[in-house]
């Protein structure tokens, strides 16, 4: 074995024990700390759910001590008045407090009023028999009756589990004589949890604590949670999820609710984030420290060494490939010597070859439809025909040009980023689609698809074979405007709308911004088409068109509904005035006449406004609303702007109500 081999193997094998025995115990401490970071913000967020639920428990125990410590509630368990059950208990308070269930029981045990109540469906069901069956001292009818007593927690019921309170009826003074009591309940339903869910930001489920169609794995949490009912349990799902358990007693003291809480294992990546960077670290003070070693070893065997360099030096200045090294001795260098006689035999054999094959290449490149460009360094090397015809350049002057020196002005900035990001990556993009400027000043539509060599003799070389492709781009941009935008005004269309308005709308939800919408409809406009034709109406929605379009800002949208209908979209509203503002501004511009073929037309238009998040949180919504302020407008007098209102909506007859949510055209 030679010294070089044994002096490598020896670095080698130094190295990776080196870099092993670093690694696993820096592994064990990272992942561990990391391990224990996770587990802690686990139990935080298990912790926060629970608390939630407290929280919601809590505050319908308030809302029903507030109806159970009231004169009215007190007076109808005397009088049993049904005016008190028709002006309280409707339909409306129930969805208002989100209730399922109230009862109102005397001090016999007799239900001396009960209403269950579906939110989902609003209306009116059954008492759900599983809950008179908690009507008892133990349970639901424990209050004493003196002020502040109270029996509240989760029942078990096989309708759901249900967030349930009870207190006594007393005056509003918190006085007796007893009269019953009175019990609020809520489902602690999929929706409920959601709401939950939303109100902790985080990935929540609840579960019966013995319910038996649960996943198997959570067997060993309850086994854990029942050794210790206050603890928190964290179980990692998998490789992405963890998952943090805790349990929730019922309102007699029993496990109830198993609450659980998900969340992505961010730290845990963090941890391995950080082993990877250690090792990488490692692993670049190992290869430093067998540079040295190799810096070292060249010092032992620099004589020869630049005595080969010497003659090879000798042979590249007089560019003679047909010189050899002389060559003495049988050790490793000799070989090296004689192995590099071979190589410059071979290269020179090879160099011939070369020759002939870049002869081929260019009589084939020549004559291929697509354009070919090779460059080096950012810089044009060949160029065939095919590329000359198409920038309109010669062969020349396009050797004497930077890539980015073809392409047009509103694309270079978009290619530096892609050229830039390319230098960074080492990875050369498959393909480019951009506009480039011929000589003489005219633009193509080109496709470049672009590869690069993996030869390291040849440096940072790269091909792009070029296809024009101006006819396919325009057909393109064709079809795309009369998708998305009105044939007539060319304003945006319902579908453009639309996705901006998602758009605008999840960046308001992300940022807290607020957005408004506002309809507008041309004031008689039928009377234009009637007495000077659809020709002349056609031309003065164009002419609203550019009105509305030059009144607003760039971030905003203008679009025609259709018909003499248009709508607004304002986005990034800080100013509480701003909408009235732009509002004041689209009548004042619609009331200017229009010159129109030599008429001079005076209208005006009827405006609605609705906007996010005051009046509605969805698109659909938003447009219902906007539609019936209009029609308010309209009814107003006309030439004048209306906000949406929900007073003024329940306010409205029935039928305009329908007729706004069937959005037919206002004349």
């Amino acid at each position: 074995m030679t010294l070089r081999s044994k002096t490598i193997i020896i670095a080698a094998a130094a190295l990776v024990a080196l870099i092993a025995a670093v690694y696993i115990s820096s592994r064990s401490v990272l992942l561990y700390s990391f391990t224990r970071l996770e587990k802690e913000a686990t139990q935080r967020d298990v912790q926060r759910a629970l608390n939630a639920l407290d929280t919601q428990l809590l505050e319908l125990d308030t809302t029903t001590d507030d109806w159970a410590a009231w004169d009215d509630t007190y007076r109808f368990m005397l009088t049993r008045d049904p005016q008190y059950v028709e002006s309280n208990l409707l339909d409306g308070t129930f969805v208002t407090l989100r209730l399922n269930a109230v009862l109102l029981v005397n001090p016999s045990g007799e239900v001396v009023f009960g209403k269950a109540f579906n939110l989902q469906d609003e209306e009116e069901i059954p008492l759900p028999p599983s809950l008179l069956g908690h009507l008892t001292t133990g349970g639901l009818l424990s209050p004493a009756g003196e002020p502040g007593s109270y029996a509240r927690g989760i029942l078990q019921l096989p309708e759901g589990p249900m967030l349930a309170s009870s207190r006594p009826v007393l005056t509003s003074a918190d006085e007796g004589p007893l009269r019953g009591w009175l019990i609020m309940a809520r489902y602690l339903d999929s929706t409920e949890v959601e709401r939950l869910a939303d109100i902790t930001d985080s990935v929540l489920t609840i579960q019966p604590f013995d319910n038996p169609s649960g996943p198997a794995e959570l067997q060993a949490v309850r086994s854990a949670l029942l050794e210790t009912p206050s603890s928190i349990v964290v179980r990692p799902v998998s490789g992405e999820v963890v998952a943090g358990y805790g349990v929730l007693p019922d309102m007699y003291g029993a496990p109830g609710l198993l609450v659980g809480v998900e969340m992505p294992r961010e730290i845990y990546h963090r941890g391995q984030a950080a082993v990877a960077y250690v090792l990488t670290t490692i692993i670049l003070v190992g290869v430093a420290f067998a540079a040295l070693q190799s810096v070292m070893l060249d010092k032992q065997v620099l004589a020869r060494v630049i005595e080969l360099g010497t003659g090879i030096a000798r042979i590249r200045s007089h560019d003679d490939i047909s010189a050899r090294l002389q060559v003495a001795g049988k050790d490793e260098l000799s070989k090296l010597g004689t192995q590099i006689n071979e190589m410059l035999e071979r290269i020179q054999t090879t160099q011939v070859n070369l020759q002939r094959s870049e002869e081929r290449f260019r009589s084939m490149a020549d004559n291929i439809h697509d354009g070919l460009t090779i460059t080096e360094d950012g810089t044009v090397v060949y160029v065939n025909d095919r590329a000359c015809e198409i920038f309109g350049y010669s062969r020349d002057e396009l050797m004497q040009m930077q890539n980015l020196d073809l392409v047009a002005p509103e694309d270079r900035e978009r290619l530096e980023l892609v050229v830039q990001e390319a230098r960074q990556s080492g990875q050369m993009p498959g393909e480019l689609d951009f506009w480039a400027v011929r000589k003489d000043g005219s633009h193509r539509y080109v496709s470049n698809r672009y590869a690069s060599s993996s030869d390291p003799d040849l440096g940072a070389q790269s091909y792009a074979v070029t296809t024009d492709i101006t006819g396919r781009k325009r057909e393109q941009d064709t079809i795309r405007q009369l998708a998305f935008h009105d044939p007539l005004t060319g304003l945006p269309n319902r579908a453009l709308l639309n996705d901006r308005v998602d758009v605008a709308l999840a960046r308001a939800r992300r940022d807290g911004d607020r957005l408004a919408l506002l309809l507008l409809d041309l004031d008689h406009f039928k009377e234009v088409n009637d007495n000077l034709g659809h020709t002349t109406g056609d031309q003065l929605l164009q002419a609203v068109g550019e009105r509305l379009t030059a009144l607003l800002r760039e971030s905003d949208t203008v679009c025609r509904m259709g018909g003499d209908e248009f709508l607004i979209l304002l986005t990034g509203i800080t100013a509480a005035d701003a909408v009235t503002k732009v509002a004041h501004r689209v009548l004042e511009s619609i009331r200017r006449p229009f010159v129109i073929d030599g008429h001079e037309l005076k209208i005006t238009t009827s405006l609605g406004i609705a906007s996010y998040p005051d009046d509605a949180e969805d698109i659909d919504t938003l447009i219902k609303q906007t539609d019936f302020a209009m029609y308010l407008a309209k009814e107003r007098g006309r030439d004048n702007y209306q906000r949406y209102s929900s007073l003024d909506h329940e306010a409205q007859p029935m039928g305009r109500r329908a007729r706004s949510a069937r959005r037919e055209p206002a004349q």
